[in-house]
C-alpha cells in the first residue's frame, strides 16, 4: 500500500518533534487495518513525541506507542 513509489524514510528514522505524513505500510494488511484504526493511515499527518526504540508519535490528540518492527515498516514524509 503506497501513495507514492519513491523510498521515503521509516519513522524509525524520524528525530524527536519531527512531523511529517504517512505514506507507506510496509506491513501484512491486518497490521497496516490495525495502523489505520489506530489513526496512522496512509495521508495521516503525525509528530513524534519520543524517537527511538519504543516510540511515540501523536496522530490529532491521541499518542500512539510503536515498537521497532512497525517504525522500521511504516514510511513517511517528513515536513
Amino acid at each position: 500500500m503506497s501513495i507514492d513509489a519513491a523510498p521515503h524514510p521509516t519513522l524509525a528514522t524520524l528525530p524527536r518533534h519531527a512531523c511529517g505524513i504517512v505514506v507507506e505500510h510496509g506491513t501484512d494488511a491486518g497490521t497496516a487495518e490495525r495502523l489505520s484504526a489506530l489513526g496512522l493511515c496512509l495521508g495521516a499527518t503525525f509528530r513524534v513525541v519520543r524517537a527511538g526504540k519504543r516510540m511515540v508519535v501523536q496522530v490529532g490528540e491521541s499518542r500512539i506507542g510503536i515498537g521497532p518492527d512497525l517504525s522500521c515498516a511504516v514510511r513517511a514524509i517528513a515536513r
